[in-house]
C-alpha cells in the first residue's frame, strides 16, 4: 500500500509497556518500503530524539507523536478501570511544544502516577492543542470504548467533542483485527460520519513480532509488582484481549484487513505526508534583548557590572 504508515507505535520507551527499540523500529519501515514511521509512546516523548536520529539514518521520516491517557468523559462511565487514549502528532515545531507540554503536565506532576491512571482533562487538551492531528484511539478511545459498552449517544456526543476541539484535524481510528470487528468499524464510521471526523486505519504496535506479545505481560507484571497470573486485564493493552493483534503488520497486511474501507487507508498516507519535522534543529536560540538605546550587548553587560559593583562595595 503506497504511502502507507503505521501511525500508532509504542517503543521500548513506554516503560514496562512496549518491546520495540527505535533502530529496529525504523530498520524494519525501511525494509519494507516505508517512507514515514510515527512514534506514540504513552505520555512520554523519551525517544523522541533517538527515534527521529535512526529514522533519518534509516532514510524514513519521522512523526514525532505520543499516545495520551484521557479521563472518563462522564455519562456515568466513570467506574471502568482504566482511562482512554487518544493519539497526538506533532505536524511541526508548534505540535512538538504541544506535546512537550501535555507530557509535562503528567511527568512533572508530584502524583504523576496516580494522574497517568486517571488521564488528561478535557481542559488540559483545549489549552495544549496548537499544531497537533488527533486520532480517536481505536478500541482504547473514548468513543470505541462507549460504543461497544452500549453507549452510542455518548459515543456520538464524545466524538463531537472531538471534532469540535481539534475540527480537521481530528480523525476516528478504526481497527479490524477479526471478522467481528468489522460490524463495529461500519457502526464508527457511520458515527464519525455525522460528527465530521474521517476515518483512519490503524494497527496498534506494541510489539514488532508476534512471538514477543507474551513480554507484554511480563512487563505488566513488573509494573505492578505482582504474579503473571495476577495481571489485570486493564493493565494491558486492548484490555488483554487475545482476539487483538499489537504487533506490527506490513503495508500489504494492513491492506488486506481494509480492503473493504480504502479511505481509511488513503487518510493514513494523508495524515503521515502532512506531518513535518518537528524536533528543534539543535541551533542555538539566542534571546532578544531590550538593551538601552545605543548600547550594544558588551556595553550593557559592562554597565550592570559595574551599577552591581558599587551597589555592593561603593562607589
Amino acid at each position: 500500500m503506497q504511502g502507507f504508515a503505521h501511525l500508532q507505535v509504542h517503543s521500548h520507551f513506554t516503560l514496562l509497556g512496549g518491546t520495540a527499540p527505535v533502530d529496529e523500529l525504523a530498520a524494519r519501515a525501511a525494509a519494507e518500503g516505508m517512507t514515514h514511521l510515527t512514534l506514540t509512546d504513552t505520555n512520554v516523548l523519551y525517544g523522541a530524539a533517538a527515534f527521529a536520529r535512526v529514522c533519518s539514518e534509516a532514510g524514513v521520516h519521522p512523526i514525532v507523536g505520543m499516545a495520551v491517557t484521557v479521563s472518563p468523559p462522564g455519562d456515568r462511565f466513570e467506574s471502568v478501570a482504566s482511562p482512554g487514549r487518544l493519539v497526538l502528532l506533532a505536524t511541526g515545531p508548534a505540535g512538538y511544544r504541544s506535546l512537550c507540554r501535555l507530557s509535562s503536565s503528567i511527568q512533572a506532576h508530584p502524583q504523576r502516577e496516580a494522574l497517568a491512571v486517571r488521564g488528561l482533562t478535557w481542559q488540559d487538551l483545549h489549552e495544549h492543542r496548537e499544531g497537533l492531528i488527533c486520532l480517536s484511539g481505536g478500541r482504547m478511545g473514548w468513543v470505541e470504548r462507549l460504543l461497544r459498552a452500549g453507549k452510542p449517544d455518548a459515543a456520538a456526543r464524545y466524538a463531537a467533542r472531538l471534532a469540535e476541539l481539534y475540527g480537521q484535524d481530528a480523525y476516528l481510528s478504526v481497527e479490524i483485527h477479526r471478522p467481528e470487528d468489522r460490524r463495529v468499524v461500519e457502526e464508527l464510521a457511520a458515527l464519525g460520519q455525522s460528527a465530521g471526523l474521517r476515518p483512519v486505519a490503524v494497527q496498534p504496535v506494541y510489539c514488532l513480532h508476534e512471538s514477543e506479545l507474551p513480554r507484554l505481560r511480563l512487563l505488566a507484571a513488573i509494573d505492578h509488582n505482582i504474579p503473571l497470573e495476577a495481571v489485570p486485564r486493564s493493565a494491558l493493552p486492548a484490555d488483554g484481549d487475545p482476539g487483538v493483534g499489537l504487533h506490527w503488520l506490513s503495508a500489504g497486511d494492513v491492506a488486506k484487513r481494509f480492503a473493504g474501507l480504502p479511505e481509511a487507508l488513503a487518510h493514513a498516507a494523508e495524515i503521515a505526508a502532512r506531518c513535518g519535522p518537528a524536533l528543534p534543529s539543535g541551533e542555538p536560540i539566542w534571546p532578544e534583548l531590550n538593551l538601552p538605546q545605543g548600547q550594544n550587548p558588551d556595553e550593557a553587560l559592562a554597565s550592570l557590572a559595574q551599577a552591581g559593583l558599587e551597589d555592593r562595595y561603593g562607589p
